[in-house]
Protein backbone atom coordinates (compact mmCIF):
# COMPACT_ATOMS: atom_id res chain seq x y z
CA UNK A 1 0.00 0.00 0.00
CA UNK A 2 1.25 3.63 -0.57
CA UNK A 3 0.24 6.98 -0.20
CA UNK A 4 0.03 9.91 -2.24
CA UNK A 5 2.58 12.96 -2.30
CA UNK A 6 0.72 16.15 -0.38
CA UNK A 7 -1.24 18.29 -2.84
CA UNK A 8 0.63 20.42 -5.50
CA UNK A 9 4.31 18.82 -4.23
CA UNK A 10 4.35 20.23 -0.76
CA UNK A 11 6.24 18.52 1.85
CA UNK A 12 4.86 17.88 5.68
CA UNK A 13 7.03 21.06 6.36
CA UNK A 14 5.31 23.64 4.29
CA UNK A 15 2.26 22.24 4.99
CA UNK A 16 2.92 22.66 9.13
CA UNK A 17 3.50 25.70 8.17
CA UNK A 18 0.56 26.68 6.61
CA UNK A 19 -1.42 24.75 9.20
CA UNK A 20 0.57 26.78 12.19
CA UNK A 21 -0.04 30.07 10.00
CA UNK A 22 -4.24 29.15 9.97
CA UNK A 23 -4.31 28.16 13.42
CA UNK A 24 -4.40 24.56 13.16
CA UNK A 25 -2.99 22.33 15.73
CA UNK A 26 -2.01 19.30 13.46
CA UNK A 27 -0.86 20.25 9.77
CA UNK A 28 -3.36 17.95 8.20
CA UNK A 29 -5.17 19.41 5.33
CA UNK A 30 -8.09 18.09 3.14
CA UNK A 31 -8.02 19.26 -0.76
CA UNK A 32 -11.71 18.50 -2.17
CA UNK A 33 -9.90 19.41 -5.28
CA UNK A 34 -7.80 15.82 -5.39
CA UNK A 35 -9.07 12.33 -5.70
CA UNK A 36 -8.81 9.83 -3.30
CA UNK A 37 -6.12 7.31 -4.56
CA UNK A 38 -4.97 4.34 -2.93
CA UNK A 39 -1.82 2.50 -4.25
CA UNK A 40 -0.40 -1.02 -4.63
CA UNK A 41 3.03 -2.27 -5.41
CA UNK A 42 5.00 -5.69 -5.34
CA UNK A 43 6.80 -6.99 -2.38
CA UNK A 44 9.54 -7.29 -3.91
CA UNK A 45 9.69 -3.94 -5.51
CA UNK A 46 8.10 -2.63 -8.80
CA UNK A 47 5.86 0.35 -9.89
CA UNK A 48 2.98 1.38 -7.85
CA UNK A 49 -0.91 1.26 -9.13
CA UNK A 50 -2.61 3.78 -8.44
CA UNK A 51 -6.95 3.18 -8.40
CA UNK A 52 -9.00 6.57 -7.64
CA UNK A 53 -11.64 5.63 -4.65
CA UNK A 54 -14.29 6.75 -2.88
CA UNK A 55 -13.14 9.77 -0.79
CA UNK A 56 -12.84 8.87 2.88
CA UNK A 57 -10.08 9.52 5.92
CA UNK A 58 -8.77 6.48 6.94
CA UNK A 59 -7.90 6.08 10.46
CA UNK A 60 -6.38 2.62 11.83
CA UNK A 61 -6.34 -0.38 9.82
CA UNK A 62 -7.58 -3.67 11.06
CA UNK A 63 -5.74 -5.73 8.33
CA UNK A 64 -4.87 -6.60 4.96
CA UNK A 65 -4.17 -9.16 2.83
CA UNK A 66 -4.02 -11.16 -0.54
CA UNK A 67 -7.22 -12.96 -1.70
CA UNK A 68 -6.36 -14.76 -4.65
CA UNK A 69 -6.38 -11.95 -7.62
CA UNK A 70 -7.90 -9.38 -4.88
CA UNK A 71 -6.47 -7.49 -2.00
CA UNK A 72 -8.71 -6.93 0.92
CA UNK A 73 -8.33 -4.11 3.38
CA UNK A 74 -10.36 -3.40 6.43
CA UNK A 75 -9.98 -0.23 8.07
CA UNK A 76 -11.77 2.46 10.33
CA UNK A 77 -13.18 4.99 8.22
CA UNK A 78 -14.08 8.79 8.65
CA UNK A 79 -16.28 10.00 5.90
CA UNK A 80 -14.90 12.85 3.47
CA UNK A 81 -14.30 15.89 3.88
CA UNK A 82 -12.58 15.28 7.02
CA UNK A 83 -10.50 18.40 8.77
CA UNK A 84 -9.01 16.92 11.23
CA UNK A 85 -8.49 20.21 13.07
CA UNK A 86 -11.90 21.24 13.12
CA UNK A 87 -13.35 17.29 13.78
CA UNK A 88 -15.87 18.28 10.87
CA UNK A 89 -17.05 15.15 9.16
CA UNK A 90 -20.46 13.95 8.47
CA UNK A 91 -20.63 10.77 10.78
CA UNK A 92 -18.94 9.21 13.17
CA UNK A 93 -15.88 6.40 12.69
CA UNK A 94 -17.17 2.95 10.95
CA UNK A 95 -15.67 -0.20 10.02
CA UNK A 96 -15.07 -0.53 6.62
CA UNK A 97 -13.80 -2.95 4.02
CA UNK A 98 -12.29 -2.32 0.47
CA UNK A 99 -11.58 -5.54 -2.13
CA UNK A 100 -9.18 -4.18 -4.61
CA UNK A 101 -9.31 -6.01 -7.91
CA UNK A 102 -6.48 -5.32 -9.15
CA UNK A 103 -6.82 -7.24 -12.54
CA UNK A 104 -9.67 -4.51 -13.15
CA UNK A 105 -8.21 -1.70 -11.18
CA UNK A 106 -11.18 -1.05 -9.29
CA UNK A 107 -12.37 -1.20 -5.83
CA UNK A 108 -15.81 -2.61 -4.28
CA UNK A 109 -16.21 -0.96 -0.67
CA UNK A 110 -18.71 -2.99 2.09
CA UNK A 111 -19.11 -1.71 5.60
CA UNK A 112 -19.19 -4.42 7.94
CA UNK A 113 -20.54 -2.34 11.24
CA UNK A 114 -22.04 1.18 11.36
CA UNK A 115 -21.39 1.61 15.23
CA UNK A 116 -19.06 4.21 16.00
CA UNK A 117 -16.06 2.28 16.87
CA UNK A 118 -12.15 2.83 16.71
CA UNK A 119 -8.62 1.36 17.20
CA UNK A 120 -9.20 -2.39 15.38
CA UNK A 121 -6.87 -5.02 16.35
CA UNK A 122 -6.46 -8.75 14.82
CA UNK A 123 -4.41 -11.19 16.52
CA UNK A 124 -0.70 -10.71 16.02
CA UNK A 125 -0.46 -13.99 14.04
CA UNK A 126 -2.90 -13.11 11.33
CA UNK A 127 -1.49 -9.98 10.39
CA UNK A 128 -1.31 -9.58 6.02
CA UNK A 129 -2.89 -13.47 6.56
CA UNK A 130 -7.02 -13.90 6.10
CA UNK A 131 -8.55 -13.39 9.16
CA UNK A 132 -11.74 -14.14 10.71
CA UNK A 133 -12.01 -12.31 13.99
CA UNK A 134 -10.97 -8.89 14.26
CA UNK A 135 -11.93 -6.98 17.93
CA UNK A 136 -12.06 -2.65 18.51
CA UNK A 137 -13.22 -0.28 21.01
CA UNK A 138 -16.58 1.38 20.92
CA UNK A 139 -16.23 4.62 20.71
CA UNK A 140 -18.42 7.77 21.95
CA UNK A 141 -17.33 11.40 20.83
CA UNK A 142 -14.77 10.47 19.53
CA UNK A 143 -14.83 13.27 17.31
CA UNK A 144 -14.69 15.93 19.82
CA UNK A 145 -11.06 13.97 20.61
CA UNK A 146 -9.70 12.94 17.49
CA UNK A 147 -6.22 14.29 16.59
CA UNK A 148 -5.99 16.61 19.69
CA UNK A 149 -2.94 14.30 21.73
CA UNK A 150 -4.43 14.00 25.11
CA UNK A 151 -8.20 11.90 24.38
CA UNK A 152 -10.66 12.43 27.34
CA UNK A 153 -12.16 9.43 28.66
CA UNK A 154 -15.90 10.54 26.95
CA UNK A 155 -14.25 9.91 23.64
CA UNK A 156 -14.65 6.33 24.40
CA UNK A 157 -17.65 3.81 24.88
CA UNK A 158 -17.81 1.59 27.99
CA UNK A 159 -17.64 -1.72 25.48
CA UNK A 160 -15.47 -3.63 23.37
CA UNK A 161 -16.68 -5.53 20.13
CA UNK A 162 -16.02 -8.91 18.54
CA UNK A 163 -16.12 -9.29 15.05
CA UNK A 164 -16.97 -12.70 12.95
CA UNK A 165 -16.11 -11.73 10.00
CA UNK A 166 -17.27 -15.20 8.04
CA UNK A 167 -20.50 -15.37 9.49
CA UNK A 168 -20.82 -11.09 10.01
CA UNK A 169 -21.71 -11.51 13.38
CA UNK A 170 -20.33 -9.67 16.51
CA UNK A 171 -20.55 -9.41 20.28
CA UNK A 172 -20.44 -6.72 22.60
CA UNK A 173 -18.59 -6.88 25.71
CA UNK A 174 -20.24 -4.01 27.70
CA UNK A 175 -18.29 -2.80 31.09
CA UNK A 176 -19.91 -0.86 34.17
CA UNK A 177 -21.83 2.19 33.07
CA UNK A 178 -19.72 4.91 33.04
CA UNK A 179 -16.19 2.96 32.62
CA UNK A 180 -13.94 3.70 29.30
CA UNK A 181 -12.68 1.18 27.47
CA UNK A 182 -9.43 1.18 24.98
CA UNK A 183 -8.02 -1.23 22.62
CA UNK A 184 -8.55 -4.67 22.81
CA UNK A 185 -4.97 -6.73 22.56
CA UNK A 186 -5.37 -10.78 21.78
CA UNK A 187 -3.25 -12.71 23.57
CA UNK A 188 -3.41 -16.12 22.00
CA UNK A 189 -3.52 -19.43 24.57
CA UNK A 190 -0.49 -21.75 25.37
CA UNK A 191 -1.25 -24.39 22.16
CA UNK A 192 -4.11 -23.00 21.24
CA UNK A 193 -5.02 -23.63 17.31
CA UNK A 194 -8.43 -21.88 16.78
CA UNK A 195 -7.76 -18.48 15.85
CA UNK A 196 -9.31 -16.69 19.45
CA UNK A 197 -8.53 -19.29 21.31
CA UNK A 198 -6.89 -17.03 23.79
CA UNK A 199 -7.21 -14.00 25.81
CA UNK A 200 -8.15 -9.85 25.22
CA UNK A 201 -6.48 -7.17 27.04
CA UNK A 202 -7.80 -4.34 27.85
CA UNK A 203 -7.12 -0.89 29.89
CA UNK A 204 -10.59 0.18 31.38
CA UNK A 205 -10.81 3.21 32.88
CA UNK A 206 -12.56 3.18 36.30
CA UNK A 207 -14.16 6.08 37.46
CA UNK A 208 -14.88 4.99 40.62
CA UNK A 209 -11.52 4.47 41.91
CA UNK A 210 -10.02 7.47 39.13
CA UNK A 211 -7.70 4.71 37.88
CA UNK A 212 -7.08 2.08 35.46
CA UNK A 213 -7.85 -1.74 35.75
CA UNK A 214 -6.02 -4.03 33.47
CA UNK A 215 -9.14 -6.83 32.16
CA UNK A 216 -8.79 -9.63 30.91
CA UNK A 217 -11.62 -11.57 28.70
CA UNK A 218 -11.54 -15.43 27.56
CA UNK A 219 -12.05 -14.69 23.66
CA UNK A 220 -14.26 -16.97 23.10
CA UNK A 221 -16.20 -15.90 25.87
CA UNK A 222 -16.52 -12.67 24.90
CA UNK A 223 -19.49 -11.50 26.65
CA UNK A 224 -19.04 -13.39 30.12
CA UNK A 225 -17.27 -11.86 32.95
CA UNK A 226 -14.03 -11.12 32.85
CA UNK A 227 -11.09 -13.74 34.25
CA UNK A 228 -9.42 -11.28 35.72
CA UNK A 229 -9.21 -7.37 36.74
CA UNK A 230 -6.11 -5.74 37.44
CA UNK A 231 -6.30 -2.89 39.80
CA UNK A 232 -3.87 -0.23 39.02
CA UNK A 233 -2.99 2.76 41.04
CA UNK A 234 -3.46 5.31 38.50
CA UNK A 235 -4.80 6.29 35.18
CA UNK A 236 -3.07 4.94 32.03
CA UNK A 237 -4.63 7.08 29.33
CA UNK A 238 -6.70 5.73 26.79
CA UNK A 239 -5.89 5.87 22.86
CA UNK A 240 -2.57 4.76 22.75
CA UNK A 241 -1.45 1.53 21.51
CA UNK A 242 -0.43 -1.99 23.10
CA UNK A 243 1.30 -5.61 22.60
CA UNK A 244 1.76 -8.32 24.13
CA UNK A 245 5.38 -9.66 24.77
CA UNK A 246 5.31 -13.14 26.03
CA UNK A 247 7.83 -14.07 29.32
CA UNK A 248 10.92 -16.44 28.43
Amino acid sequence: MATEQPPDGRDEADLGAIAEKHGQKIPWVWDTKRPNRVGFFPRAGGAVTWITVPPSYISHTLNSYDDGGDIVVDYVEFPAPFSADQLSTSAPPALVRWTIDRARRRVRRTRLDDRPQEFPRVPDARVSRKHRYGYTAAAADFLKAYGHGSTPDSAFGNGLVKHDLATGRSQFHRFPKHASASEAVFVPRSGARAEDDGYVLSYVHNPDRNASDLVILAAQDFTGKPIAQIHLPSRIPLGLHGSWIAGT
